[in-house]
């Protein structure tokens, strides 16, 4: 799978957008650091259901964009 993925992104021109988002929200940050080193100049989005605030400093101190899910419902609720 990365090799074919490898090949996509060298092809393109520009930096790759990359969205991450198991179920799992330790795998997906996990998943996005490795992304980083695999791919530096990435724009790497990473889901989250309730961000932590681990996650939440690894992700700003990373570069990554981090979203939670929970957030968003919260935020979408009629009060």
């Amino acid at each position: 799978v990365w090799r074919q993925i490898d090949g996509l992104i060298a092809n393109d021109e520009g930096d790759p957008v990359i969205v991450v988002g198991t179920g799992d929200d330790g795998a997906n940050l996990h998943l996005a650091l490795d992304l980083i080193r695999r791919y530096p100049g990435a724009h790497i989005t990473v889901r989250s259901f309730a961000a932590s605030p681990f996650a939440r400093e690894v992700a700003a101190a990373s570069g990554l964009h981090l979203f939670a899910l929970s957030e968003l419902i919260a935020e979408s609720m009629p009060e």
